[in-house]
């Protein structure tokens, strides 16, 4: 990667202005923006998994990095906490990923649903900015756009203290689905791989994008907004649903649990409708068998 009169060339065929000069770091270039939020930028041939968290977090203490931004490609395969997947591959293709890298403390949020419905909506924001029409969730933290998925996120935790812990939030966007949020998927391969381009795609709409996710998340984290996640659902009061446990096995002997669906409290609790014993929204995969 060339460095001149400090702008970044070539990752993308072009120039990207720096605000600052290159700081060294274990991933390869770091850009710094103003203030202490850093981006970093991976290709394909390189992913946040040759890393280890606790390698990540002496990085950002060694630089003062409170919040740290990761851009790179190939992680359809990542899964996150009981072997959830958190990046749909789609007939095979590429993904892109986001990765928010920040400290919280332990005492700002309630429960992990709680945690977790905080950055949906955060991710609901941006992806609502870029188009308003038809943005919703579906459960396990998949966002969808008339149906079609075009994103999800996987939280990562680490206590380092009594009070605080080290977060890592990743958003993998799929760059195959038929959506005015991205480029093609031949577009994005072609700049990942760093091949000269004359494509009329510029780099700063990526570093806009993750920009404006690791904003809307931080900026999201500050209060509860379950009122919000939940009028977020794409499943609704009334919808037929069927639920499974989220590694596959099936509940209750060889019978899926099945009804429907009323909500889900602060806790990250199922309700259903007529059902007494509520159902732990982390161990389950809910899917929408038909609108009422």
């Amino acid at each position: 990667m060339l460095i001149r009169d400090n702008t970044l060339a070539g990752f993308f065929g072009t120039e990207i202005p720096l605000a600052n000069s290159l700081v060294p770091s274990p991933f390869g270039e770091l850009i710094e923006s103003p203030g202490d939020s850093n981006i970093i930028l991976l290709g394909r041939e390189r992913t946040l998994y040759d890393y280890d968290l606790q390698d990540i977090l002496t990085f950002c203490e060694n630089y003062r990095h409170s919040i740290l931004t990761v851009l790179c490609e190939g992680l359809s395969s990542a899964r996150g906490n009981g072997k959830r997947r958190w990046i749909n591959t789609q007939h095979g293709k590429s993904n892109f990923s986001v990765n928010i890298f920040t400290t919280l403390d332990k005492n700002q949020y309630q429960s992990v649903q709680d945690l977790q419905e905080r950055i949906a909506m955060g991710i609901i924001d941006t992806l609502s900015g870029i188009n308003s029409d038809n943005v919703s969730i579906a459960y396990p933290f998949h966002y969808l756009q008339d149906g079609g998925k075009i994103a999800g996120h996987l939280v990562q935790k680490k206590s380092i203290s009594k009070d605080t812990e080290f977060l890592r939030i990743g958003i993998g966007i799929n760059t195959d689905t038929q959506s005015p949020l991205l480029p093609d998927n031949d577009e994005l391969v072609q700049h990942l791989y760093r091949q000269p381009t004359t494509l009329s795609l510029e780099p700063s709409r990526w570093i806009a994008l993750a920009t404006d996710l690791r904003d809307n998340i931080i900026h999201s984290l500050e209060s509860s907004r379950h009122d919000e996640y939940i009028r977020s659902l794409s499943i609704g009061h009334g919808d037929s649903v069927e639920i499974s446990h989220d590694d596959g096995t099936i509940s209750f002997g060889e019978s899926v649990i099945g009804g429907q669906f009323d909500t889900i409290d602060a806790d990250g609790r199922i309700y259903l409708i007529g059902e007494m014993n509520p159902l732990r929204l982390s161990d389950y995969h809910i899917r929408l068998i038909s609108h009422k």
